[in-house]
Order: C-alpha cells, then sequence, then structure tokens
C-alpha cells in the first residue's frame, strides 16, 4: 500500500535537495553576486552625490517686559518654536539668507556620466543684466576658444542659439546681458581636454527667487523641545554649499532676531522722544510764566507759605504727575492696538508695566498677542477666508474690545482721581487764606511746573535706559553646531548601495534556487522512495564513469568493482523476499524507457550466474528490444517467434560468455506483441524455462507506456521496479503505487539507478546524471539522443 500520491513541488522542505540544487546552480549564484555587485560599483560611481549639512539653534527669547508681568512666555512654547521654524522655511526669509552669498549663477562641469557643480571656485565667473526673465533657469553651455573668445550655445523658447563673443567684455543675448572673466586659463584648457564638448555650462538664478534654489533641500524641524533646539538640514549636490546654505540661514535668522528686537526698543525710544517734546514744550511754558510772575511782584521767591500747606500741596501734584503718565501710557496702548495688525508687545509691555494695572491687563494682552500668533500661522497655508482665521480674527476683535473696555474704564477712574486731587489742591490753597491773589497763582503755576519737571526727568531716565539696551543688544538666540562640509555622501551611500547588491544577489540567488526547488521533480534519493512508497529497496545502483561496454555485462569484467557490489548486495536481498526453493522468476520493469531495467536485467543475471546457478535472460520488450544490443548478439529469432510457434525454446537460447548465463532475444517485432504475451504459449515458454534454469529474468516493457508486462510481473516471485536517479519523475510513483493495488501485486522491490557515490550520502544525497553510453528517452518508439542542454533558460528550470 502506497504511502500517498506524490506531487511535482515539494510537499515538506528537504534541505539536502535544497542545498544540492543551490551546490548545481553555483555558477548562476556566483553570476548573480558579481551582476548585483558591478551594478552597485557602476552606480555608485557614475551617480550624482547628495551630500547634507546640519545646523543646530537654540531658542532663547527671554524678555524683560514679560518678567515684570509675570506673563506666559509664548516665544518659548511650542507654538513659538514652530512660529521661528515656519519663518525660516518661508522664501522671504530664504532670498535674504541667500542675497549675500553670489549665487547669481551656477557654474557646472558635465562628463559622460555626471555633472559636477563648480562651487565655491570656478576657472571663470559671469555677469549678467537679464530683462527676459524666462532665461534664467535655462543651462547656457560655453566654450572657450582661447584666452579672449569664447563661444556660448544655449536653447531659448525652441530657438537654438549659439554666439561668440571676447572675455571681458559685455555681449547682448537678446533678453540678457554677458559678460565673462576668465580666472584661470590653464584650468580651464586642462578641464576641456578631459571633459564632452559641452562640458562648460552655467545656470542664471533669478536673484529674487533664490529660494527656488534650495526648494525641496531644505528641511527645518524643532529638535528638542525641553532644549529649545532647531536643527537646519540642507541637502545640495556639493557639499561645501551645503555647508554655506544652512550657515547662512541660521546667521540670517540670528541677524534677523537682533534686528526685531532692536526694531522695539527703538519704537519705544521714539515714543519717549516724542513724549519729552510734548511735555518740555510745557515744562518751557511754566517756566516762562514762573519768570513773568517774578518780574511782575518783583520777587525772587515764595519761601514764606506754611510748610505745611506746601509739603501737602506737593504731594497732591506727585500723584497728579503719576496719574497723567499713566492716562497717556493707556491711550498709547490703545491707539497701538486698535491702529496695528500685529501687536509690538515689548513695547506695549514696556508702556503697561509703568502703570499701576499690569495684573489687570497683562492677561488680555498676552491672550490677545497668543491669538495674532495663531492666526499668523494659519495664514502660512490658508486664504484669508479660511473659516480658522475668520473665527480667530472674531476672538481678536473680541478681545480688542474687552481691552478697549478695561482701558476706557481705568482712564475715567483716572480722571476722577485727577479730579478729585484738582479738588483737594484747590481746597489746601483755600486754606491759605489771607495770601495775595499772585502768589497762589504763582504758586499753581509753579506745582504744574513741579509736575512736569517730575515727569520730565522721568522720561530722561528710560530714554538713558533704553538707549544703552540699544547700543548692546545681542540676539538672545545661539548657534549651538555650525554646518561643515560632508565628505560622505548622503546618497548614494556606499555601504548601504553594497548591502542592497548583497541582498539582491542573495534574494535572486535565493529565487533561482527555490523555484528550481519547487519544480524539481526528479527521484533523486531513497529517502524520496520510503516517502511515497511501502516498498523494499533492494539497493542502489551507482551511476559508471566510464565508457559502457557494447555488451553492457560489467559485473564479469571487474568484480570488485561498485557496481558489481552493488548487484551482490541485490542478489542478497532477494533472499529476503523469498528464498524458498526451485525456479525463480525475476521480472523488471519501469515507468518509461531509459531508467535501465535491460541494464539492471543482465547484469543482475549476471551476479547470480557467478553463484553456480543457471540464469537466463529474457526480453519480452517486444517493442523496443535490448537485449541482443547488450549481448551483441543477433536478433533474427526469439520470443516472438517462440510465441507463434515457429521455432523451438531450444533453438532461440543463445549462450553468453559468462558461464550459467543465457538469454532469450525478443525476436523480430511483431504486429500484436500485447496479445503474444498474454497467450498460452507463454506460460509454457516460462514453464520450460523453470525446468532448465535455476533464475528467470523477465525484461519487460515500460509499464508506464504499455501494459504488456503486467501479467508476467503479477506472476513472478520477485517483480522488482526500476527507478533511475535524476531522471525518473515523482509522479513515476503514482504508477507503480496504482499498479500494485490495481493488480494486487505482492512482494514488490525497487532498485534506484544511477546513483552518483561522489555524492554525500551515496543514494541518500543527488546524483548529477547517468553515464551509461547508450541513450534512453522517454518516446517509446523513438530513441532521443542525451544531449546536453546547454540553454541557459533550459538549465535554470531543469
Amino acid at each position: 500500500m502506497a504511502k500517498k500520491s506524490s506531487n511535482v513541488l515539494q510537499d515538506q522542505f528537504d534541505l539536502s535537495l535544497f542545498w544540492y540544487i543551490a551546490r548545481k546552480n553555483t555558477i548562476y549564484v556566483m553570476m548573480f553576486f558579481t551582476i548585483a555587485l558591478a551594478s552597485a560599483f557602476l552606480y555608485v560611481r557614475y551617480k550624482r552625490e547628495v551630500f547634507d549639512a546640519s545646523t543646530i539653534i537654540q531658542i532663547n527669547s527671554n524678555n524683560n517686559a514679560g518678567k515684570i508681568l509675570k506673563v506666559d512666555d509664548f516665544m518659548q512654547n511650542e507654538e513659538g518654536l514652530a512660529g521661528s521654524v515656519e519663518l525660516i522655511r518661508s522664501p522671504e526669509f530664504i532670498n535674504k539668507a541667500l542675497s549675500g552669498m553670489s549665487l547669481e549663477a551656477t557654474y557646472n562641469t558635465k562628463g559622460t556620466f555626471k555633472i559636477n557643480e563648480s562651487y565655491p571656485y570656478s576657472p571663470y565667473r559671469v555677469e549678467s543684466k537679464v530683462t527676459d526673465p524666462s532665461i534664467f533657469g535655462v543651462p547656457i553651455y560655453i566654450k572657450f576658444l582661447n584666452p579672449y573668445a569664447y563661444l556660448i550655445e544655449y536653447v531659448h523658447k525652441g530657438n537654438n542659439i549659439k554666439k561668440k563673443y571676447i572675455v571681458n567684455g559685455w555681449g547682448d543675448f537678446g533678453g540678457f546681458q554677458l559678460k565673462v572673466k576668465i580666472n584661470s586659463f590653464e584650468e580651464i584648457a586642462d578641464q576641456q581636454k578631459k571633459i564632452k564638448e559641452k562640458g562648460f555650462f552655467f545656470v542664471l538664478n533669478n536673484p529674487d527667487n533664490l529660494s527656488a534654489l534650495v526648494a525641496g533641500k531644505l528641511d527645518v524641524f524643532v529638535l528638542n523641545m525641553a532644549a529649545k533646539t532647531i536643527q537646519i538640514v540642507v541637502q545640495d549636490n556639493n557639499s561645501q554649499k551645503c555647508a554655506d546654505i544652512a550657515n547662512r540661514i541660521a546667521q540670517q535668522f540670528m541677524d534677523y532676531d537682533v534686528t526685531k528686537r532692536s526694531e522695539s526698543s527703538k519704537k519705544i525710544l521714539a515714543f519717549i522722544d516724542n513724549s519729552l517734546e510734548g511735555v518740555y514744550d510745557n515744562l518751557k511754558d511754566f517756566e516762562n510764566q514762573l519768570q513773568s510772575m517774578k518780574r511782575e511782584i518783583k520777587a525772587t521767591n515764595f519761601d514764606n507759605y506754611e510748610n505745611q500747606f506746601i509739603d501737602k500741596i506737593k504731594k497732591y501734584e506727585e500723584q497728579l504727575g503719576q496719574i497723567q503718565m499713566e492716562r497717556l501710557l493707556l491711550s498709547q496702548v490703545t491707539k497701538q492696538f486698535n491702529d496695528n495688525s500685529k501687536i509690538d508687545l515689548d513695547n506695549i509691555l514696556w508702556m503697561v508695566s509703568n502703570t499701576k494695572y499690569q495684573s489687570v491687563l497683562s492677561p488680555v494682552v498676552n491672550q490677545m498677542n497668543q491669538l495674532i500668533i495663531t492666526r499668523d500661522q494659519y495664514s502660512l497655508d490658508a486664504s484669508p477666508n479660511n473659516m480658522a482665521i475668520q473665527v480667530t480674527n472674531k476672538k481678536i476683535d473680541a478681545k480688542r474690545d474687552i481691552l478697549n473696555a478695561q482701558i476706557n474704564y481705568l482712564k475715567k477712574e483716572l480722571e476722577e482721581q485727577e479730579e478729585k486731587l484738582y479738588s483737594q489742591i484747590g481746597k489746601t490753597e483755600n486754606d491759605l487764606y489771607g495770601y495775595p491773589d499772585v502768589e497762589l497763582r504763582y504758586n499753581k503755576i509753579n506745582r504744574l511746573y513741579k509736575v512736569n519737571e517730575s515727569f520730565y526727568t522721568a522720561l530722561l531716565g528710560k530714554k538713558a535706559e533704553y538707549s544703552i539696551s540699544v547700543s548692546g543688544f545681542v540676539s538672545n538666540n545661539e548657534i549651538l553646531e555650525i554646518a561643515r562640509p560632508n565628505s560622505n555622501p548622503l546618497f548614494p551611500n556606499r555601504n548601504n548601495i553594497l548591502g542592497i547588491a548583497l541582498v539582491v544577489g542573495f534574494f535572486a540567488s535565493f529565487a533561482l534556487v527555490f523555484i528550481q526547488y519547487l519544480m524539481f521533480n526528479n527521484i533523486t534519493s531513497t529517502n524520496e522512495i520510503n516517502r511515497y512508497t511501502d516498498f523494499a529497496i533492494l539497493g542502489l545502483i551507482p551511476v559508471y564513469k566510464k565508457q559502457v561496454p557494447v555488451s553492457q555485462l560489467l559485473v564479469d569484467q571487474n568484480p570488485k568493482s561498485s557496481i558489481a557490489e552493488a548487484f551482490r548486495s541485490i542478489r542478497t536481498n532477494l533472499q529476503f523476499i523469498s528464498n524458498e526453493s526451485g525456479a525463480k522468476v525475476i521480472a523488471i520493469t519501469s515507468t518509461v524507457s531509459g531508467e535501465g531495467k535491460t541494464f539492471v536485467a543482465i547484469n543482475l543475471a549476471g551476479i547470480i550466474a557467478f553463484t553456480g546457478k543457471k540464469v537466463i535472460v529474457v526480453d519480452l520488450d517486444m517493442r523496443k528490444p535490448k537485449i541482443h544490443l547488450g549481448f551483441n548478439a543477433p536478433n533474427i529469432k526469439g520470443m516472438s517467434t517462440l510465441l507463434i510457434g515457429k521455432d523451438q525454446v531450444k533453438d532461440c537460447i543463445q549462450h553468453s560468455s559468462m558461464a550459467n548465463l543465457d538469454f532469450l532475444t525478443a525476436g523480430p517485432i511483431p504486429p500484436n506483441p500485447a496479445e503474444l504475451i498474454i497467450t498460452r504459449h507463454m506460460e509454457l515458454i516460462i514453464q520450460e524455462l523453470k525446468e532448465n534454469y535455476d533464475v528467470l529474468i523477465l525484461d519487460n516493457p515500460p509499464v508506464g507506456i504499455v501494459s504488456d508486462g503486467i501479467s508476467n510481473i503479477i506472476k513472478a516471485d520477485y517483480p522488482i521496479f526500476i527507478f533511475r536517479a535524476n531522471y525518473s519523475k515523482r509522479y513515476f510513483f503514482d504508477k507503480i503505487n496504482n499498479l500494485v493495488k490495481e493488480y494486487d501485486i505482492k512482494h514488490m522491490s525497487v532498485i534506484l539507478n544511477g546513483v552518483d557515490q561522489l555524492n554525500p550520502g551515496y543514494g541518500y544525497g543527488y546524483g548529477y546524471g547517468y553515464g551509461y553510453g547508450y541513450g534512453y528517452g522517454y518516446g517509446y518508439y523513438e530513441d532521443l539522443p542525451q544531449k546536453r542542454e546547454t540553454s541557459l533558460l533550459k538549465r535554470f528550470f531543469s
């Protein structure tokens, strides 16, 4: 009973078979790896490199006004860092950063496969005056004819333009003017010998759109939120250019910070200067009035006032000066919030910090500024009609209304306090009964003079403070790491490309081996016979590496050879199947031609004949007889003539060169071999032969093609099925399994033929082919020549 049906595909993984197929394809594996590594080398060699450089900035935007008001420093939170990132990414900012780098033109040299940018040095330089912006970005090829002349060639608007001009002179190209200067003609001449005909070329860049040079090459992101650090990464084909652009952008950010903060302080100074002018005018007017009254009453001072009244009035006057200053500051705060779309926080915070209402106003100021920052961030990616922007604008307007209401309320409160102070001052003055009216008027003017004098002195102090701040202002931010040129390209990465090549080579080799493994359908070892059948394995016959003689009888030529030992082992194993006395019939068959059944029949007969038993080999393969070829004998008469009663058995038996070994050829090929074999004559012939011989070996036709020999296999004492290593297919197991099951054949045994002894396992491994000198093909009626397959495609999937 067979264990299970065989399958063309592997039903379970066989590592030894996989390794055998891999070794068989060693040359292709080496070829795949060679191609992969060569491709990787060429790719790395000729692919234009991409380098990167990065710089790190730490954001530190502390401000004293914020500390005074104890408000959140929104420039240090996540939104503030994100705003800095978006600022650096903005085209306008990048244009300003690159404007000082002399990038009006990009100089390149073009080889056979690669383009290299000549930066920061080029053996020639160009100056341009562009009137037609469409020329920007167009490759302009230049060839130097001598140290004094050059040839320009380019394609513009579908026209191929080619002109010759002199060096250091302006040339008009109808859309732009060009002046070419030579730094080193020797270097130019040397490079022109090495590069292609159109090797030198340059591209004019739009100075108003330098951000296009780094479009897609710049990456700015928050590196560490806690440390408030931003990393700027630039990628380009020139490592030095990467570093220069990254450092330039970082420095521009530092300069922008200084400029922005300086502008804030300057606005505060301008406000102080304006206020000083008004207070100074008032102070000058009061001073003139005092001098006029002194001349009128011919007095130099009025120190005869009672001290208690003077001190009291002086206190009221100081309070009046503070109230007037706070009213002025509140009016400026309202003006800035209502007139400016973006709050100048430093200026506002300074003004609020000089009032006693800072705890009331600072939360609203901070909230409103946060909303404005949020709206500006939305505006970077959305239109003004965006819903989020409109909602934020409504929130800003609401906060502005709240702030205006608060300031109006506070101003009204200050006015009430001012009226109350004036009332108290008037009451105190009335208490000065008995003093002349002139003195009272003088005292009043003098008090106003002192109030303005105090306000003026305070403003001068603030002006001095902010003047010192502006003169010594530096950026709060800090560059933690400057960008440096990177000698190792980001892409292509040599190690990565090499690794990818090895992986590709491995997977290509693995795919080849695995596909062949899945498609492998040959019987290669006894493991497969055991896996798919339950039949006894009589033995293994090694492949014969030398030229097989015409007789195919090998066991008599070298009795100690491996083939002879293999047949002795088979002869011994036959005794374990049946050891009863009497003549025995061995019926040998296979699935198709070419599996070696005739070779096995002849040599098995020879090895049995060595024991002294009389053996005869009978060729029943009357469709394609081979026994007469194996013994190099004539085939004029034989089984076909015996079965039709034309000849007698004793007349057809032929003798071999070995003692005790005879053979009976198939005879002339009949038209109806199947009908002849199943006749009564066949049984009589077998019976007669059994009376004269100890062992009858019947060489039957392949049962996978015809059914002529099935009857003899059923009746045989030793039915033997031949498989040939690396020739027989696995689905042949189905044939033998079905044959045994259908005809209830007893004692079926198997011989594996053509096993390579040099392969590990000797029959449990995998052979490399069949070395016999005769050739059998799959076709039964035609001999197919066994040629070495040279087709690469065939060998891939053989």
